[in-house]
């Protein structure tokens, strides 16, 4: 997708342009930025790819698990149950349900998707390094488009505007995201939960996509927490140590950090990334706030 192209080369358009301020080469700056994130990103991925393997094996015994810890408090509702059973007894009578599991599924899967997976790393790698690489020159040749002198230095304050606010939102919301994941992995180290950093991780990369992502990861932590613990309120630590992460992030450090940078309005962003949701998938809402800055910077220049 050419806008994952776009949103990773603004992400590391602050850091090629720190090393061209060190007199590395433009071409140079953008291959080390690129493949140094990319293989960090998917040395991360390796690494953690036996523990969400060994989660997804088991799934059926964690579904079983949350059902019988929270078999007490089904039983409070026992008269609504058995209403509901005789219900269904007067309707049909009572239908058995089997669940069958493949085993080696994920396996097999995960090795039929792997060279597409690989196809689209490399695309996307070498992609964004001749974004990187030229954004120079494409930028010059933008700015020469109008015929007329004024219309050229409006698209220059636009060029200049949209760079700074978009690829600075996205640098930011990268470095918050680092910070995220390095203290839920210590909050979970602490409560002495497992795959402290593997939480870390999922957390601060859901970070990205905006409601769905912390939503995503906070359910998560409640299945986690009540197939780990022995209690049910016990259970309950995980998710309430995303859910308040979450809170001081989205309510203190974003707005600090950001304010400069994101003044569009919330109902904008929920309907954008609703709308890319549903038009190209759950991927696809990382660049949301991105393109709402785009549009209301390109508005705020237009006469």
């Amino acid at each position: 997708m050419c806008s994952s192209d776009l949103t990773l080369a603004l992400v590391l358009a602050p850091i090629a342009r720190g090393l061209e301020r060190l007199r590395i080469p433009a071409g140079v700056s953008s291959v080390v930025a690129v493949v140094a994130t990319v293989s960090f990103l998917t040395a991360g991925a390796v690494a953690l790819a036996p523990q969400a393997t060994d989660w997804i094996a088991q799934a059926p015994r964690i579904a079983q698990t949350i059902e019988r810890k929270l078999r007490p408090i089904t039983r409070q509702i026992a008269a609504v149950e058995n209403a509901s059973n005789r219900i269904a007894q007067i309707g049909g009578g009572d239908t058995a349900r089997s669940v069958t599991v493949s085993d080696g599924g994920f396996i097999s899967n995960a090795a039929r998707i792997a060279p597409s997976v690989i196809e689209k790393v490399v695309y996307i790698t070498v992609l964004t390094i001749f974004l990187l690489a030229f954004r120079r020159r494409y930028t010059e040749q933008l700015i020469l488009l109008p015929r007329t002198f004024q219309n050229r230095v409006r698209m220059a304050r636009v060029v200049r505007d949209v760079r700074i606010r978009v690829s600075g939102y996205l640098f930011t919301l990268a470095t918050i995201n680092v910070g995220l994941a390095s203290v839920t992995a210590a909050a979970f180290y602490a409560a002495d939960l497992s795959d402290p950093i593997l939480w870390g991780i999922a957390f601060g990369l859901l970070n990205f996509i905006p409601i769905i992502g912390p939503a995503t990861i906070v359910l998560a932590a409640t299945v986690f927490g009540l197939v780990a613990a022995k209690t049910v309120l016990l259970g309950l630590v995980a998710p309430l140590i995303v859910l308040g992460l979450h809170i001081i992030e989205a309510n203190l450090v974003q707005p600090w950090l950001l304010s400069r940078r994101i003044v569009v309005s919330p109902i904008a962003i929920f309907l954008t990334v609703v709308t890319l949701v549903w038009m190209w998938g759950p991927a696809a809402a990382i660049t949301a706030v991105p393109l709402l800055i785009f549009f209301h910077t390109i508005a705020m220049h237009m006469p």
